[in-house]
């Protein structure tokens, strides 16, 4: 299979490229994705995994599928000067991320995730040392983007105003860990955001409660735009303002979810620029979402343009998806992406860490 290099401009992008469409900033891991096991293994014992795939994580999952979508992103990270963070660095370059903004570390190492995935779920185990520098330096070479993500537990209130007084549409998640341990400083930012997009766990630890919609109800008190519930292959909730809607996922055959979210996150965020409405913006974050579980491997599974349109052509309910016509024309010739599966690519393409 090609690898993408570049994508077709689209209306997801802005028109003239005087501004970047999306600023991320924050942690690029190296994942190794373990896909297809049947069960996580007991102490002591052994699994073997369908699928192996070795990606760029963290924030790069974000950068990645708006890339993929046609967005210009600009992502500021730091990497280290080790095997992981050249694997890193040339494949964001590669997929059209610009990392311009973002710095090489000595004397650090590259922070690995090992993701234990199944159909529906996944574990995680990371190691990370502390970052030569904090969000802030990261934030300081933020360009006017029209929209930005940020980690909501790494950034203060007073930044995320910055951002929006800057023109920018803010939107930032924040990791189940963070909120297992929520305090008052976490609403305060809450406050200052334009979208705000837990999974269920994470909603509901915020909130107290184990049912979506009532942490939808209540986040909604708090955060001044809209709020989404993201609730894996059930679909999603969001509301903002007086609206309130839900929309069910896609039925797929899941390999991995790992990533999912992150990439939920990026398609609601870009048809959220594109002006879709609430509900449509639902069903396209859903649907770029769902069709990355299909393939191993957080960044490199989100879908390229050639994928939604092939998935279009085949749908069962194509009336439901029309609204893909006004994002992007499927006579626009777009290369397929490659996908971090057991097949890593040469190093005639992307060089990739080899198992």
């Amino acid at each position: 299979m090609a690898v993408s290099t570049s994508t077709t401009s689209v209306p997801l992008a802005a028109a003239e490229l005087k501004q970047p469409d999306l600023f991320v900033a924050g942690s690029v891991s190296f994942d190794l994705v373990f896909a297809g096991i049947a069960a996580r293994p007991a102490p002591g014992r052994e699994v073997h995994a369908a699928d192996l795939g070795g990606v760029p994580g963290g924030v790069a999952t974000v950068a990645v599928t708006a890339a993929r979508l046609g967005a210009q992103v600009v992502l500021a990270g730091g990497f280290a000067f080790d095997a992981y963070g050249d694997f890193l660095w040339e494949t964001l370059v590669r997929e059209g991320v610009d990392l311009s903004c973002s710095t090489r570390w000595e004397g650090w190492s590259t922070p690995v995730s090992v993701s234990l995935a199944d159909s529906t779920e996944r574990s995680l185990v990371t190691y990370e040392r502390p970052p030569a520098a904090g969000l802030d330096e990261l934030l300081g070479a933020a360009p006017a983007a029209r929209a930005v993500v940020v980690p909501l537990s790494a950034i203060s209130a007073r930044q995320l105003g910055s951002l929006r007084d800057a023109g920018s549409v803010v939107l930032a998640d924040v990791s189940w860990e963070v909120a297992e341990a929520w305090h008052s400083g976490l609403s305060e930012r809450l406050a200052s955001v334009d979208i705000f997009a837990p999974n269920a766990t994470e909603a509901g630890l915020l909130t107290g409660t184990a049912d979506p919609e009532a942490a939808l109800e209540e986040l909604r008190t708090q955060v001044a735009g809209t709020v989404v519930v993201k609730c894996g292959s059930r679909g999603a909730l969001a509301a903002s303002g007086e609206e309130v809607v839900w929309e069910p996922a896609i039925g797929v055959e899941a390999i991995d979810t790992t990533g999912a979210g992150d990439i939920f996150d990026a398609a609601f965020l870009m048809a959220s620029l594109a002006e879709l409405d609430l509900q449509h913006s639902l069903r396209f974050a859903n649907l770029i979402a769902g069709l990355s579980t299909r393939c191993c491997g957080s960044s490199l599974s989100a879908p390229c343009w050639s994928e939604v349109w092939t998935w279009y052509k085949d749908s069962q309910e194509p009336v439901d998806y029309q609204f893909l016509l006004s994002l992007q024309s499927p006579s626009e010739s777009v290369e397929p992406c490659f996908h971090g599966g057991s097949s890593f690519p040469s190093a005639g393409g992307s060089t990739a860490i080899s198992a």
